[in-house]
C-alpha cells in the first residue's frame, strides 16, 4: 500500500502531465474547458439547493426524477443540457437567468 506522500507525489506529477496535454493540444483543452464548464454548473446547482434549503429528494420529485439522478447533476456525473439546468432551478424555485456559468 502506498504511504501518503508516494499519493502526494503521484497526484502532482499527474497534474503536471495534464497541465502540459492542455497547453499543447487544442482538443484536450477543449475537452478540459467543457468538463471545467459543467463542474462549475454542477457546483452551482447544488449550491443553490443547499441556499433554499432542499434536499436532493426534494427537488427530485419536483423535476419528476430520481433522487439518484439529482445527485448526478450535482456531481456532473451525467450531461448537463440546458434544459436540465432549467427544470433544476425551477425545481429550487430560481429563476434560470440568474444562474451564471463561466467555463473558465
Amino acid at each position: 500500500m502506498k504511504d501518503i506522500r508516494d499519493m502526494t507525489t503521484d497526484t502532482e506529477a499527474y497534474r503536471s502531465e495534464i497541465k502540459k496535454l492542455i497547453e499543447t493540444d487544442p482538443k484536450a483543452r477543449q475537452i478540459y474547458i467543457e468538463m471545467k464548464a459543467e463542474l462549475s454548473a454542477a457546483r452551482q446547482l447544488r449550491e443553490l439547493r443547499k441556499s433554499v434549503g432542499l434536499t436532493q429528494r426534494v427537488v427530485a420529485e419536483r423535476m419528476g426524477r430520481s433522487q439518484e439522478y439529482v445527485s448526478k447533476i450535482e456531481h456532473a456525473g451525467s450531461d448537463l443540457e440546458y434544459s436540465t439546468i432549467v427544470r433544476y432551478a425551477l425545481a429550487c424555485g430560481a429563476k434560470p437567468r440568474k444562474l451564471e456559468f463561466d467555463p473558465l
